[in-house]
């Protein structure tokens, strides 16, 4: 029943567009993991990207993956760059 609402309001905001009776499911993969990320706090989205980064091969570039902190306003803000 939770997938259905979920599914049906992925539906609704237009992230996801179904053909026919069916739904693309990596466009729906994408959908839920873009979700999932703008849940996620700074530190954990760090950490993601670190891990992330060893795992494919990454080398050491300073570098922290598909975000970018950058100044904003009193503090910093989460630029994904991915």
């Amino acid at each position: 029943m939770r997938l259905e609402i979920f599914l049906l309001l992925l539906l609704k905001e237009k992230k996801i567009q179904p053909n026919g009776n069916a739904i693309d499911i990596w466009k729906l993969y994408h959908s839920i993991k873009k979700i999932f990320e703008s849940e996620m706090s700074i530190g954990d989205r760090i950490i993601k990207e670190i891990r992330e980064n060893g795992m494919m091969g990454g080398y050491n570039s300073g570098h922290l993956g598909n975000i970018e902190l950058v100044p904003y306003e009193e503090g910093l803000a989460v630029v994904n760059n991915g």
